[in-house]
Order: C-alpha cells, then sequence, then structure tokens
C-alpha cells in the first residue's frame, strides 16, 4: 500500500504535457495532433505492458481470477478504439479546401428537396417547408413525403407551395418514404432535409458546387441544433455546453474526411440523382440508410464529402426517450452494416483503414468500456472483486494514472472545445446502461427491428426515465458508501485498495451529473430564441423609433429600448416589430423598463411565414457552438444539484 513519491514523476509529467499543449500547441497542424497521439499511445502501451507483465499473473503461488481477465479484455477493447481514433484524428481538417469553393461548372440545375415525414406536429414540420422553399438557388421543388397521410399536411403543402406525396405501403421506414418518390422526381440532385431541420437559404447554393467533381456522390454538411439537447436542457447548461453531437459534426467527421472516410448523416445532405440511380435508390438492408448509401456509392464509384459549414438548423432530442431510441437506433444500424459484407468488409472500394475507420467499433466496445468503468469500484467495495490479479498502487500511478492524465489532456485539446472531462464522462455513463443491452442484442441478432421515429417538438416528453434514473441511483450510493467504509481501517484491505478509492473519488462527480441528466427539467419557453442582436424599427402609439432586438422566437423578441425612443414602455401595450424586409410581427409588451418583451402568439399564415424565413435564414445561432466560459458551465450544474 505504499508508495514512493518517485512514483508520481511520470504523472506529474503527463499532467505538465496536458496543460502545456492547449496553451502552445496548435491543433491545425497535423504534425501536432500526430505527436501528441504518439505520447497519448506510448503512455497506452506503457500501461499494457504493466497490467500484462505485473497484473494478470500472480508473482508467487495464488488463485487465478477470472475477473481481471474479464476486465482487461475490456480495456484492451477499448484501448484499441481509441487507438483507431487517435490515428483518424491525427491529419488536421482543411480550414478552406477545393471541395468548399464556388464552382460556376455546375451550372443552374434542378434540384428536388424531399421532407420525409411520418408523425412530426405541425409546429415541427411547417418550419421545413417554409425554409425549403425560400431557397436562393433559382431551381428547386419541395416534396412532403407523407407516411402518416395527415389531412393537415396536405393543406400545409397546397396553402405553402410544396407538392405532397402519401404512398400505400409504408414499408422499410424512411428508406422506403424516399424510394417510393425517387420516380417522381426528376431533378438532378436530390437533397434530404428531415421534417425537424430547417435549411438555410444558401443550402442548395453552398452544396451544389462540390458537385463539380463526377466523383462526388452526396455532400454532407453539419447536423446543428436551434434547441437544447436532453444534457443541455436537464443541467441548465444551454448558455454555456454544446449539442452531444458537436463533437462528431465539428471535429470527427472533418477529419474523417481527409481520409476520404465522410458518410452520409442522412438529413442536411445533397445527392447526386445518378448516384442514387446507379445504386438502386436509398438501401433497405439497414435502418442507418445514410451511412449505408455512402458506402453502397463507394461501391459504385462515387464518393461522399462533407462540407464544414452550418447550413440547417433542426430539433435535437430533448426527452429521455427520444435520446434513447435514436442512439438505439445508430448502433443498431451500424452493427447491421458490419454483417453485410459486401458494403464493408468486401467492398473493393475502401482501403484498409477506410474499412477500418467505417467499423461500428466506437458502438461495440464503449458503453462496455464505461459500464465495466464504473462497477469496477463498486463491486471492489461491496464484494472485494479486484480487476488485478498482482500488482501494487505504485504501477497504477506510475503506469495507469499518466495514461489517463494524457489521454484526457488530449481529447480536451483535440476537441476544440466540445469535450470536458467530467460532462463527458457523465454523458457516456448517462447513455451506456441504457445502450449497452441494445448492442449486445444487435450483435446476436441484427436484423428484425423496426426502425422507430426519434419523438421531438412538441410530440417529445419530457417523462422521468426512471429505469436509468434508478440504475444511476443506485451505482451513486453503492459508489460513496463504498468510500465511506474504507474510510474505516481494517486489515485486510488489498493492494487495489487505494486505487480503487481514487478512481471512485473521479467517478463520483460524473456519476452525480449523469444522475441530474436522468432528472427531467421543465421547458422554460414555447419556442426557442435566437440571438439577433439587430437594431429593428418598432411601433406603438406613441411613435416610431428603433430597438435593440436582443433575442427573437416564432412568439415573441426581448427589445431594449432606448431611453428616448419614441415607444411606450407599458405592459398590455399594442406594438409591431418590423422585420428587415417589412414584415409587421403585431403583438402585445409584456414586461416593463428598459427591457421589454413583444409577445405576438398566433400570426396571420404570411406573417409567420416570413418570420420563420427570417430566422432560419442560417445569420442566427440559438445555442453555444463551443465551450467558452468552464467555471460559468461548471457553477451553473452546481446551481442545478443545489437546486
Amino acid at each position: 500500500m505504499s508508495f514512493d513519491l518517485l512514483d508520481l514523476i511520470p504523472s506529474l509529467g503527463a499532467l505538465a504535457l496536458a496543460l502545456a499543449v492547449p496553451l502552445l500547441g496548435d491543433r491545425t497542424s497535423t504534425a501536432q495532433r500526430s505527436a501528441y497521439g504518439v505520447a497519448v499511445a506510448a503512455a497506452a502501451f506503457a500501461h499494457l505492458h504493466w497490467r500484462i507483465g505485473e497484473t494478470l499473473i500472480p508473482e508467487g503461488p495464488g488463485e487465478i481470477r477470472l475477473w481481471p481477465f474479464v476486465v482487461f479484455a475490456v480495456e484492451l477493447a477499448g484501448l484499441f478504439t481509441g487507438l483507431v481514433f487517435i490515428m483518424m484524428m491525427a491529419r488536421a481538417p482543411r480550414r478552406v479546401g477545393p471541395e468548399t469553393r464556388p464552382s460556376a461548372e455546375i451550372g443552374t440545375p434542378w434540384v428536388d428537396i424531399v421532407i420525409p415525414t411520418y408523425d412530426e406536429p405541425r409546429d415541427v414540420v411547417d418550419k421545413a417547408i417554409i425554409a425549403a422553399l425560400a431557397q436562393d438557388h433559382p431551381k428547386v421543388r419541395v416534396h412532403v413525403l407523407d407516411d402518416g397521410d395527415r389531412d393537415w399536411l396536405r393543406d400545409l403543402c397546397a396553402e405553402l407551395g410544396a407538392t405532397h406525396h402519401v404512398r400505400s405501403d409504408r414499408r422499410h421506414a424512411k428508406a422506403g418514404n424516399l424510394n417510393a418518390a425517387l420516380p417522381k422526381l426528376h431533378g438532378e440532385f436530390v437533397a434530404i432535409m428531415d421534417a425537424d431541420f430547417a435549411a438555410a437559404r444558401n443550402f442548395v447554393s453552398r452544396t451544389l458546387p462540390l458537385f463539380a467533381d463526377p466523383e462526388v456522390g452526396i455532400v454532407q454538411t453539419p447536423q446543428v441544433f436551434y434547441n437544447s439537447d436532453v444534457v443541455q436542457l436537464n443541467l441548465g447548461l444551454a448558455r454555456h455546453w454544446v449539442d452531444e453531437q458537436r463533437f462528431f459534426f465539428g471535429e470527427i467527421m472533418p477529419a474523417r474526411a481527409r481520409w476520404d472516410a465522410a458518410f452520409s448523416c442522412g438529413s442536411c445532405s445533397m445527392n447526386r440523382r445518378a448516384a442514387l440511380d446507379a445504386v438502386g435508390g436509398f438501401p433497405t438492408e439497414s435502418i442507418t440508410e445514410d451511412m449505408l448509401t455512402s458506402l453502397r456509392m463507394r461501391r459504385a464509384g462515387y464518393r461522399t464529402v462533407y462540407l464544414n459549414e452550418n447550413l440547417a438548423l433542426g430539433l435535437s432530442a430533448d426527452g429521455a426517450q427520444g435520446h434513447f431510441l435514436q442512439r438505439e437506433r445508430w448502433a443498431r444500424g451500424n452493427i447491421q452494416i458490419l454483417f453485410l459484407k459486401d458494403d464493408l468488409i468486401g467492398n473493393p472500394r475502401l482501403g484498409p483503414l477506410q474499412r477500418l475507420f467505417f467499423t461500428p467499433l466506437h458502438w461495440l466496445t464503449a458503453p462496455l468500456v464505461t459500464v465495466t468503468a464504473v462497477l469496477v469500484p463498486v463491486l471492489h467495495f461491496l464484494f472485494g472483486l479486484s480487476p488485478l490479479n498482482g500488482g501494487t498502487v505504485e504501477g497504477t500511478l506510475s503506469r495507469t494514472l499518466p495514461f489517463l492524465i494524457l489521454q484526457q489532456g488530449y481529447m480536451i485539446w483535440i476537441s476544440n472545445g466540445t469535450h470536458l472531462p467530467v460532462v463527458s464522462a457523465a454523458i457516456r455513463i448517462f447513455q451506456s446502461f441504457r445502450l449497452l443491452p441494445g448492442v449486445i442484442a444487435s450483435v446476436i441478432r441484427p436484423f428484425g427491428a423496426p426502425f422507430r421515429v426519434t419523438p421531438k417538438g412538441s410530440a417529445s416528453t419530457g417523462a422521468a426515465d426512471l429505469l436509468t434514473a434508478g440504475i444511476l441511483a443506485g451505482l451513486w450510493t453503492a459508489t460513496a458508501i463504498g468510500l465511506a467504509l474504507e474510510a474505516v481501517p481494517r486489515a485486510d484491505r488489498s493492494d487495489f485498495s487505494a486505487a480503487a478509492v481514487l478512481w471512485a473519488v473521479l467517478l463520483l462527480p460524473a456519476l452525480t451529473v449523469a444522475l441530474l441528466i436522468a432528472i427531467p427539467r421543465r421547458h422554460l419557453r414555447m419556442s426557442e430564441r435566437f440571438t439577433i442582436d439587430l437594431d429593428l424599427t418598432a411601433e406603438t402609439s406613441a411613435g416610431i423609433g428603433t430597438v435593440r432586438v436582443e433575442d427573437m422566437s416564432t412568439g415573441g423578441a426581448a427589445l431594449l429600448v432606448p431611453p428616448a425612443a419614441p415607444i411606450r414602455r407599458r405592459a398590455g401595450e399594442s406594438a409591431a416589430l418590423i422585420l428587415p424586409d417589412g414584415t409587421r410581427l403585431e403583438g402585445r409588451l409584456i414586461r416593463r423598463g428598459d427591457r421589454l418583451a413583444l409577445h405576438w402568439g398566433e400570426l396571420p399564415p404570411l406573417a409567420h411565414r416570413r418570420l420563420v424565413e427570417f430566422l432560419f435564414s442560417g445569420r442566427f445561432s440559438s445555442v453555444p457552438l463551443q465551450v467558452r466560459d468552464e467555471a460559468a458551465l461548471y457553477g451553473t450544474i452546481l446551481r442545478t444539484l443545489w437546486n
């Protein structure tokens, strides 16, 4: 149990490197990204050398227990996945490359924007249709694919000017809906915009130039969200923390693109019609038809490229039910592709590294590694199970701890402000106990599960996920009790006890935050607010003046009125805000003082349409895309815990 202070030297060196790199390093340098990755890999191999040499087989006579080998196997799988990730992230993403430059070679072809729908509510679908119709490209047709056969959606399409499609055979869910519409589409390009995504005005005009390269079959753009996801909402972090998918779309996909391993994510993508025809439309063998489409097109000689520009805004899953449903579908769909050997393992147009990057290692290992990591100290505290057959605390401090420090430092640096240790670990814990059974079921029986639509918007539910909350509460309690028991001196304490205490101390904050994520919070607003920060004209019975619009939603706006402006400030006063195109948004003031709120409720159809076009033009945002103030973030979490 004793150790020498010299054993801390590797950990202190790792900590110094982890602190220095964000200050001195250049994450846009491939050489520096690779060098830091090599350092993490070296620390991982030093940890493995210690694990294999000292902790699996006891030095003296004794019983060799199974649990250490189980933990080591899980650890080995996680380390392999991590090393593949480091390799993938080694190349710095291009800031501006030839694929992002406008090109006149493509001309002005016809583009069909398709919006597949099933049971989404009107307040979600109307934004997608209005934004699609407002494209600055001159040749756009909008098609709404209605698998719910709803009269109100048919009427809405007629009112707005979109084409409404209904099919009688609803097999194969979204992919089947898209395939049923293809014979009725005649454009050279097909854009897919899910019913909960609103395209920016320049979505078509920015993606089309990339098709000047005849090998490009799909252009994928990031999926950016204008509402708080379940993590941001339940932790009260809408102003401080990024959505859970920002690391993927902001950092991982650009890195994949450097290896020519980008793939379609369905919504917010543009597809070459000839490429779709070459592969027989959208494949139905996997419930993640988007990634499979990219792989099928690769076999046919087409590539998927990634344009890292935010060209659409959508809804994220803001309830635990939708969050888990969505990720379970992604996990199952990716695992299904692993069993389609001609598309992945046997795809002749994938190189060895590309084939490795398309293998669903993350889905196969991440839930298992996280669950095991949480259970190790609990099982030790309660049942005396140790993950080591030998080894000492000195090895943990000089081999394992340096690796963990470097690995977390690397993730913080490479993520560009979209990964923080406690919050990111909490998200993995929150997800993993629900995902792991689905992953195991998908490996055993990959096919047969139906496609299920993620509930969002007014269709979403904020009900508590009692199963997840119960599991996390039990684990938190067991970990805390175990720490308390370890504080009591006793003679039979094992060599692993000190490491278990250290691991539990590091784990308990993440478990606490994960439990907070599982406890739903009430929505404070009926509609999401966009940061505007523009001077617009306002009018009351007292006169017309300029006001500063701080934020705006489809239901109202927050105004900062200069003292000299001839605008009444009384609550209940009728007022109108005038958009740059002259649209009047009429309502009532509902606050006093210099800071007023104008609430306009239900607007006339034309005014509502112009408001949606304005908000979803691509000029404004509603949630952060990068963590700016870590102190404020953790302070907010503490306040959420206190309240």
